[in-house]
């Protein structure tokens, strides 16, 4: 039943963003643009009560309008899934890629198009006290000496891909004190529930879970030391002729338009009112160095 409904969200969500912009098969001239596009609300959000409002479709609704000659076919599936037809199938572009050397190998890639905040620690309002001591100036906490010196118990996504502070952190020291780490395909539960006091979470996925959920909760987020607070996210085509005439196109209408300021808009509002002044500042500088 789940599928079913999944697959009929994602037929809804494609005819929101045809609403909202999108060109329509009968404007193509240039074959279609497959958008493989990865399930994580607020980057993409197929079902719900924010449906159709997730930032990175709403900048691929925009890029397609200065792409008419296209049709524009959005799918939805799971980071694996888009990453194997990435590599096996023409024709398909996605938005919202970190880029690695690793992909690079199979993919072209865009100039950066938006900028996401990486995953931080998110703290109960009420417990923050547990955590300021352990903060330098650049409200950054050291994670090993929280670890050692408090007996502050931690939430995390199983299996999830954090930066590599996070996993070291939570491979290096789970084994000791396993009661110390709780995973949980939503750590939000855990913090509403007050089985923890801290979490490792992206903001912006915590304000959609936090509104999606009506949970009663208020969170203060840390950046992590020894790493970057903010990435750039690109759109990046299946590696060949099109791929590269795809992104060329792209890049222009980048250099050429305000996709980059409304992205900023767009995933701003995702964001406390603290985080998207801070945010806002830094991403237009990564952006327009």
């Amino acid at each position: 039943m789940k599928f079913f409904k999944r697959i009929f969200a994602s037929f809804v969500i494609s005819l929101v963003l045809i609403f909202y912009g999108l060109p329509s098969a009968s404007a193509n001239q240039s074959g279609d643009i497959v958008w493989k596009q990865y399930i994580l609300p607020p980057v993409n959000i197929v079902e719900g009560t924010f449906a159709g409002k997730g930032y990175a479709q709403r900048i691929v609704g925009d890029i397609a309008k200065h792409l008419p000659k296209y049709n524009h076919v959005l799918q939805y599936g799971t980071f694996a899934n888009i990453f194997s037809d990435l590599q096996s199938r023409p024709g398909l572009c996605a938005l919202g890629l970190k880029k690695t050397k690793e992909r690079e190998k199979f993919l072209i890639y865009s100039k950066p198009v938006y900028v996401f905040i990486e995953a931080t620690l998110a703290v109960r309002s009420q417990s923050t006290a547990l955590v300021d001591g352990f903060v330098d100036k650049n409200n950054q906490v050291d994670l090993d000496a929280l670890w050692r010196k408090s007996d502050l118990a931690f939430g995390f996504y199983p299996g999830r891909r954090y930066n590599p502070v996070i996993n070291d952190f939570i491979s290096s020291y789970r084994d000791y004190t396993p009661d110390r780490f709780w995973g949980h395909d939503s750590p939000l539960m855990l913090l509403d529930g007050r089985r923890v006091a801290a979490a490792f979470l992206h903001p912006q996925e915590s304000r959609f879970g936090i509104l999606e959920n009506s949970y009663a909760l208020s969170l203060k987020f840390y950046g992590i030391k020894g790493s970057s607070p903010l990435a750039l996210a690109y759109v990046a085509c299946a590696q060949s002729k099109w791929g590269k005439r795809v992104i060329r196109q792209i890049n222009r209408i980048l250099k050429t338009t305000n996709i980059h300021e409304k992205g900023i808009g767009y995933y701003s509002e995702w964001l406390t009112d603290d985080t998207r002044r801070w945010y806002s500042s830094r991403a237009k500088k990564l952006l327009h160095p």
